[in-house]
């Protein structure tokens, strides 16, 4: 029995945040696809469009998502091909004609000085430059295909501009520039991937966000640099979102079971309860004058009912004292009927105040629904999983 009770309850469906997670994902997928379509587009290589489907459940976005980064995979493969058979011929004319030029020059020079020890040394500068070379070239070959499309004609002149210098320091300090070129080049083009799968993912999180926000976040996201920054605000503000959608439905579940059990629902309890945080419902027959405060804070993780009076009504400790024993053998009845409506319901102890233990409050009389009115009766549709609201147990 109780003359007040307390719940907890989640506003965490896992299905849904689940789902929304892969559509994000997807999102993302998507534009790594489409930039490695963009690249095989530049390598005259025809790569299929893949078309995904982001509705469904959390079981068929995971498909998708395998769908598409199977098909992305293979199109890297292809890019990869393309591009060794382009680069290579290209890279071969742009070296090896140097280096034969470099050969001839040291025998041209070896005629001149006509020494044993000069032509060995000159030999030994020649291969040294050569091994420098070619270390560059096999570089920018082997990790061309992961540079940024833009960096790879550059990279091209400073392979070219090494077979032209004499000193075997100045060509290997030339090949080290080469290697630091493309490593940034790699790692600018990771980082710009990265960013644009972010911002894919977060702009689809977006479409979820409380509407009034959705403009702003999807405008900074575009416009950063690093969108990864605005992650945290994205989620924030779809959890906000989230505790809306879960309070209105656990308002409208509210309102079925309490009209179920009997109880002088207005029609405008379920948004009073979501947009002030509280209502009142009225207790059908005798004594009149009583009824039910329901709060739903806006924090969505809490839900508490007491009964109440009407101020211009005084039944005294003795009816006071019957009329929560009354709602104790309804609560059986309106818990059941939320567990129907979508809202699960638990044991956990949070607030249980036996009847008679406290004065029931009064509250202005105009609050109380007429309960000459017919009950009103909400309709909705509610989203099981994960959401779960506690009743907690009695104290004693």
């Amino acid at each position: 029995m109780s003359s007040s009770v307390g719940y907890y309850y989640s506003a965490v469906d896992v299905e849904v945040a689940r789902a929304r997670e892969l559509r994000g994902e997807l999102a993302g997928q998507r534009a790594r696809f489409d930039r490695v379509r963009a690249r095989a587009a530049g390598l005259s290589v025809a790569v299929p469009r893949v078309k995904e489907n982001s509705s469904g459940d959390s079981t068929a976005l995971a498909a998708e998502v395998e769908r598409l980064r199977a098909a992305i995979t293979q199109a890297e493969q292809q890019v990869e091909s393309a591009w060794d058979d382009r680069w290579r011929d290209r890279l071969r004319r742009v070296v090896a004609p140097a280096v034969a030029a470099d050969d001839r020059s040291a025998t041209d020079e070896l005629a001149d000085q006509r020494t044993e020890r000069t032509r060995e040394r000159n030999e030994r500068n020649t291969r040294a430059r050569q091994s420098a070379v070619d270390d560059a070239w096999n570089l920018v070959r082997a990790e061309g295909k992961r540079c940024a499309s833009e960096d790879l004609d550059g990279l091209v002149r400073q392979v070219t501009a090494l077979s032209e210098l004499s000193s075997v320091d100045d060509v290997r300090s030339g090949a080290l520039r080469v290697a630091s070129a493309v490593a940034e080049s790699v790692e600018r083009r990771k980082v710009a991937r990265i960013a644009e799968e972010k911002r894919e993912a977060l702009l689809a999180l977006v479409a979820e966000a409380p509407e009034d926000e959705r403009e702003r976040l999807a405008d900074e996201i575009r416009k950063a640099a690093d969108p990864g920054n605005l992650s945290a605000a994205v989620h924030r503000a779809v959890e906000r979102a989230d505790v809306a959608r879960h309070r209105a439905d656990v308002a409208t579940a509210a309102a079925k079971a309490l009209t179920a059990a009997g109880c002088v629902v207005g029609a405008d309890f379920a948004t009073a309860l979501t947009d002030r945080e509280e209502a009142v419902v009225g207790f059908s027959g005798k004594p009149p004058g009583y009824g039910l405060l329901v709060r739903l804070p806006g924090d969505g993780a809490s839900f508490v009912a007491a009964v109440v009076r009407s101020d211009g009504v005084t039944g005294g400790a003795e009816v006071d004292k019957g009329v929560q024993e009354t709602f104790c053998t309804r609560l059986p009845m309106i818990l059941e009927t939320m567990r129907v409506a979508g809202v699960a319901v638990e044991s956990t102890a949070f607030m249980r105040l036996e009847p008679g233990q406290r004065p029931v409050p009064a509250v202005p009389a105009a609050r109380l629904p007429s309960t000459r009115k017919r009950p009103s009766t909400t309709t909705g549709t509610h989203s099981t999983a994960g959401r779960r609201l506690r009743e907690m147990p009695r104290d004693s």
